[in-house]
């Protein structure tokens, strides 16, 4: 089990300006925290994320863990996330 203080310490993110000033446009409002890009959405989804579109997707709200293994050709997650983020939104409202 992991202590739920340490998920607290992940989930509650972080300066959210700072990661606007970082560029990455395609995540809006998130926030960056111990390896763990929080989105802050109403759900309290959080993602880990990896090259080649490798990301693990938490929503506590719906109870679902997505992970996806991938070797996509480009390796940045600016290439994947913009069509991740709406798929896991779609997903949790199906599951709603």
């Amino acid at each position: 089990m992991i202590a739920p203080e340490a998920v607290s310490a992940i989930t509650s993110g972080a300066d959210r300006e700072a990661f606007t000033a970082s560029g990455r446009d395609f995540m809006p409002g998130f926030s960056y925290r111990n390896q763990w890009w929080i989105s802050h959405d109403e759900d309290g989804s959080y993602y880990a994320m990896g090259v080649h579109g490798q990301v693990i997707h938490v929503n506590p709200a719906t109870a679902t863990v997505v992970v996806r293994l991938s070797s996509h050709p480009q390796a940045s997650s600016a290439v994947t996330m913009p069509l991740t983020l709406p798929a896991m939104t779609a997903l949790a409202d199906y599951l709603r």
